[in-house]
């Protein structure tokens, strides 16, 4: 079974849910939960509205338009883009957006998952 993941758009995701040291029907469960409550697109619009708060997108576009430009619009893929861009997407976002949202998951599942 695939990991759950939380969608930044329709059709989309950006990986699974972090579970560290946690089983995986806990993760699945704290997923469901979220879905079922609203909770995740909540989540979804804080962490958008963060990320371009802290200029984050425009970072993250301007590599994107750098990178096209480096190898030619002709010759590259929406592939290609997002295997060159993501390594930098995931180390960039900022440590107090990682922070504050595993805060936010930690709470919900505290008070919506049973261990």
């Amino acid at each position: 079974m695939a990991s759950p993941t939380i969608p930044l758009r329709s059709g989309g995701g950006v990986g699974p849910i972090p579970s560290v040291g946690q089983p995986k029907d806990v993760v699945t469960e704290l997923d469901r939960k979220l879905q079922e409550s609203g909770e995740r697109d909540e989540l979804i619009a804080w962490i958008r509205e963060r990320l371009v708060k802290s200029g984050w997108r425009d970072d993250l576009k301007q590599h994107c338009i750098d990178y096209i430009r480096a190898r030619g619009v002709e010759r590259v893929t929406v592939d290609d883009i997002m295997s060159a861009v993501r390594p930098r997407a995931k180390a960039t976002v900022p440590d107090d957006v990682r922070a504050e949202l595993l805060a936010k998951v930690r709470q919900f599942a505290e008070s919506h998952v049973e261990p």
